[in-house]
């Protein structure tokens, strides 16, 4: 049994609010073994989508540069409101094409964050 925190209701009336401001139409292109998954047809959705530079992380954790690997870190993400978002679950692979951006940018979904009570977080690369 889940209980709601004394500040639900107003929690969910700000969600509401920057999501009318932010928030921007989406087309999550789902995948399976890099084709169209019959399973979950492509769906239209409006959420905050935010950008930011890539960055690229050293993942020997010092300056020996031990090894020859760098690990390329998201380059947006995206917020989902729960209460409001009704299509299939995104998962890694997936693709979201940003449809009111110049030149409709496809992004590639690296990592789905369903920890936080109000926010679906998809953490995006570039495709």
């Amino acid at each position: 049994m889940s209980i709601d925190a004394p500040y639900s209701a107003l929690r969910g009336e700000l969600l509401a609010a920057v999501d009318e401001v932010l928030a921007e139409p989406l087309r999550a292109s789902f995948l399976k073994d890099a084709a169209p998954d019959p399973d979950r047809p492509a769906f239209e959705f409006s959420a905050p989508l935010r950008t930011g530079k890539a960055e690229s992380e050293d993942v020997s954790g010092g300056r020996t540069s031990a090894w020859l690997t760098n690990v390329a870190g998201s380059v947006a993400t995206i917020w989902i409101d729960r209460a409001t978002y009704e299509g299939p679950n995104l998962r890694k692979g997936d693709m979201v094409k940003a449809l009111s951006r110049p030149q409709t940018p496809w992004f590639q979904v690296l990592y789905v964050d369903d920890r936080n009570a109000w926010r679906l977080v998809v953490y995006l690369g570039a495709a």
